[in-house]
């Protein structure tokens, strides 16, 4: 595999006279990664705001959000500090951080990832779906949270990221993880009784439990509900 890295395949198959591997085997490698990108938000003035985010790729599970009206080589250094420390706090292993070749990820960035063992890999020039998990959640904040509300401003679009973060983590479940939560495993739901409602991101979303557990209980129970129309 390119950048030097080893991959852990399984069986091969034959297409055309070649001998290919099957490309879900690489994912096994790039499991202790973190996928990192930007998006854009427009707020109600037509300014631009830029958010940087950081995901887990094993666990699907998103570590930060940083909104900045400039994302300048300062601003960036210091998110992969706090990135590191976030790490760090957790107790997570991760040895490669995937990314662009946008200028706003500067080179500094790999100095001082590099002294955390962490590499950084960039993926080909106009080449998107070389970074796909960070794309398709792009592609989740916008349908699922961005898409509804008007921005404010910096102060209004961090908060409402850190609530999408948290119903991402704790409530979404994915199919990558087999209907599990990003933040723990999910326990087996009873197909009975009565069903509590509680709105999110202003009734974007929804969080549903049985009406047995207290709203403020364990996240274990929890479901993501789909928009309400």
């Amino acid at each position: 595999m390119a950048h030097g890295v080893g991959t852990v395949c399984g069986p091969s198959f034959t297409a055309g006279g070649i001998t290919r591997s099957r490309w879900t085997c690489h994912v096994v490698t790039w499991l202790p990664a973190i996928p990192a990108d930007y998006f854009t938000v427009e707020t109600w003035n037509l300014r631009r705001l830029h958010v940087l985010f950081f995901m887990e790729l094993g666990r699907r599970r998103i570590l930060s959000f940083g909104v900045t009206a400039n994302p300048n080589q300062v601003w960036v250094s210091q998110q992969i500090r706090d990135l590191s420390w976030r790490l760090e706090d957790l107790g997570m292993p991760a040895r490669f951080l995937i990314c662009d070749h946008d200028k706003k990820f500067p080179f500094a960035i790999e100095h001082i990832l590099a002294a955390e063992g962490v590499r950084v890999i960039r993926t080909p020039l106009q080449t998107p779906v070389a970074n796909c998990f960070a794309e398709r959640l792009v592609g989740s904040v916008r349908w699922e949270c961005l898409d509804w509300p008007i921005i404010l401003g910096r102060r209004h679009l961090e908060p409402v990221l850190s609530e999408y973060a948290n119903h991402y983590n704790r409530a979404r479940p994915h199919r990558a993880l087999r209907l599990h939560v990003p933040d723990g495993e999910r326990s087996a739901v009873q197909a009975a009784g009565e069903v509590r409602c509680s709105p999110r991101l202003g009734g974007a979303r929804s969080l549903l439990k049985p009406d047995t557990v207290p709203i403020n209980a364990s996240h274990t129970l929890e479901w993501a509900a789909l928009r309400r129309n």
